[in-house]
């Protein structure tokens, strides 16, 4: 039981010292995604600590599946599905279901920095009767 409890802080411990070292919202993201699934399963425990694999070559792995399907330089993954491709860049077998899980999704919004500006009020007619 122990190993188990060394091998789970292990992984946490790798994915919190690369969200900390890239600091980029996207990495901040699938970490904590990641994280939650990591908690109480030492197989996924054990996939996060496989060597070379990283948050960042996961997104990487995400990048190249949408530029397979990109039609004019566009592709869309939904947030399932990008979680999905995470996991299976892992080795990690497990289906998510966003929907109806309780594992908690961060939002890449939640990590959106706040804009000091305020609102501007612009009136298209002012400015179209100055021409």
């Amino acid at each position: 039981m122990e190993k188990n409890k060394e091998l789970i802080n292990k992984a946490i411990e790798k994915l919190n010292s690369e969200m900390d070292k890239e600091d980029k919202k996207e990495i901040r993201v699938i970490g904590e995604f990641l994280l939650n699934q990591v908690t109480s399963n030492e197989d996924i425990a054990k996939a996060i600590l496989t060597e070379g694999k990283t948050i960042m070559k996961s997104l990487d792995d995400m990048k190249g599946i949408a530029r397979q399907r990109a039609i004019n330089g566009c592709a869309v993954i939904d947030p399932e599905e990008g979680f999905e491709i995470v996991m299976n860049y892992f080795g990690i077998n497990k289906k998510i279901d966003i929907k109806n899980s309780e594992t908690k999704v961060v939002s890449i919004n939640d990590y959106k920095e706040k804009s000091t500006l305020e609102g501007i009020d612009i009136n298209l007619d002012d400015i179209l009767d100055n021409l």
